[in-house]
């Protein structure tokens, strides 16, 4: 799933809203919140039936790399 994609369909969903709290954060403890919210959203979701294995793992890569980008951190620091 693109970015564009993704925007599109949960523009109004909590996804995104909470992606948006990700992307806006400052505070590593909030963006912490933020991250599990986001990742057991994205979980649920698949769980759920409304998202495929590929949409899942393309969500929970962007969710890395935006909060990676953020901590100046490897991928496996989560």
């Amino acid at each position: 799933m693109t970015r564009d994609e993704f925007q599109k369909r949960y523009e109004n969903h909590p996804l995104g809203q909470t992606i948006r709290q990700c992307e806006s954060t400052t505070d590593v403890r909030n963006l912490h919140i933020y991250f599990i919210a986001a990742k057991t959203t994205i979980h649920l979701l698949k769980y759920q039936g409304e998202l495929t294995a590929e949409e899942e793992e393309s969500l929970v890569a962007m969710l890395y790399r935006i909060t990676d980008g953020k901590l100046d951190t490897q991928e496996t620091a989560h």
